[in-house]
């Protein structure tokens, strides 16, 4: 058993050392960050969705602009569009599950809003529904992605693909990158020197 933890200990190691060597993920993610810091100075939000563990990342991520990272500071508008239960299963039952995200994005979005899709695979067809959606609105739309981006890198104005078709490699790698995401977005909306010096806070 200690085999298998060096193991998997090994391969995430060897897919984020991938990533950190890939200039353009750096390059998109300070894009995707400053972009969205000027939208929410503009008064508008990032909205985040995704499915499963993707879904458990978009709830996270949406917690750390509302309440902090690692510096106490101001909220940030965030949502994440996998939480209202009663939205989720009203849209499911009432149209298909593949528009559950699309629903919220016609009647919360805004233009000049951004939406972040986090899907391992890239062929999240409710994700794609969004993307759609965000295209006739004015949203500009993020990818964080694997497996070469899928369907979905076609969609989307930025895309973060992990170099990997592994899930849980890929999820590492985009907890990884949703957290620095929002450093970006920090130090874009509150000036470079933010967050230079992280507190050390309890959960």
């Amino acid at each position: 058993m200690k085999d298998l933890v060096q193991e998997q200990l090994a391969r995430s190691i060897a897919v984020m050392q991938s990533v950190l060597a890939d200039d353009t993920i750096a390059d998109a993610v300070v894009r995707a960050g400053e972009f969205t810091a000027k939208a929410m100075k503009s008064g508008r939000k990032l909205m985040i969705a995704g499915n499963g563990g993707s879904a458990a990342d978009a709830q996270h991520l949406a917690g750390e602009f509302v309440c902090r990272l690692t510096v106490n500071r101001p909220a940030l508008r965030a949502i994440a569009l996998t939480t209202d239960s009663s939205i989720m299963t009203a849209a499911g039952n009432d149209y298909g599950y593949v528009h559950v995200f699309e629903r919220q994005i016609e009647a919360l979005g805004q233009e000049g809003d951004v939406f972040l899709g986090i899907s391992t695979s890239g062929n999240s067809p409710n994700l794609m529904k969004a993307l759609e959606k965000c295209r006739e609105m004015g949203i500009l739309t993020v990818g964080y992605t694997g497996n070469g981006g899928g369907t979905m890198a076609a969609l989307c104005d930025i895309n973060v693909i992990i170099p990997s078709g592994v899930t849980m490699n890929i999820q590492e790698s985009h907890l990884a990158l949703e957290h620095i995401f929002c450093m970006v977005v920090e130090r874009a909306y509150f000036g470079p020197e933010f967050g230079r010096e992280p507190q050390i806070l309890s959960e």
